[in-house]
């Protein structure tokens, strides 16, 4: 269709019907609009902690550390304090995420797919160089160097190292050796890559 000649407006007025007749399919299956009460005393544990291990991932992610900078006014250093958000806004988000996501697939309760679509939402809210390093980390079965963190990110060894110690100060990332540093995930986010594995 994008090579056809078909118009892009006629493209989206395609798009919206597709959505449009999805929801009203969901909607008669579940009794209309807002027919559909989800019973969250049904959802599988295992989910629902995996959703709540990424909210509080998605924090970490997103959170700006504590900082100095020059003090324009007075010629001295202003502190700025951490910023972090609370991980029960985000814990709600993700877990309505993850239900209309199932709900959408025809289901009424969570499953390893509606999780992985969250971890793929959490870590793309994370800023660029810490998704990209993390993902790095997530795909390597073994640890990388700061070199091949400096190549995921595309960025130089500096700033690699910069990125590699912000979320080894969270905790996410292990860090060993001199020099020539291994970069591993932490054993306690191991359970990330159950969701990003291909079923």
């Amino acid at each position: 269709m994008m090579m056809g000649e078909t118009n892009y407006l006629e493209k989206v007025k395609i798009c919206r019907q597709a959505v449009t007749d999805h929801l009203e399919a969901i909607w008669k299956q579940h009794g209309g609009f807002g027919g559909m009460e989800w019973d969250n005393g049904a959802d599988d544990q295992e989910m629902m902690l995996a959703i709540v291990r990424l909210a509080n991932l998605g924090v970490k992610l997103r959170s700006q550390p504590a900082r100095e900078r020059p003090d324009r006014d007075n010629e001295g250093v202003e502190f700025i304090p951490q910023l972090r958000e609370g991980p029960a806004r985000y814990l709600s988000l993700l877990y309505t995420l993850a239900r209309g996501h199932a709900i959408a697939e025809g289901r009424t309760t969570l499953t390893s797919a509606d999780v992985a679509m969250v971890v793929r939402v959490t870590l793309s809210s994370a800023p660029e160089e810490l998704r990209l390093l993390l993902q790095a980390v997530l795909d390597s079965r073994e640890s990388i160097s700061t070199q091949q963190a400096a190549q995921a990110i595309g960025c130089s060894i500096p700033t690699a190292a910069n990125a590699v110690a912000t979320l080894r100060a969270q905790g996410i990332l292990v860090v060993e050796g001199e020099g020539v540093h291994s970069i591993s995930l932490a054993p306690d986010y191991d359970w990330l890559r159950k969701f990003l594995d291909p079923v």
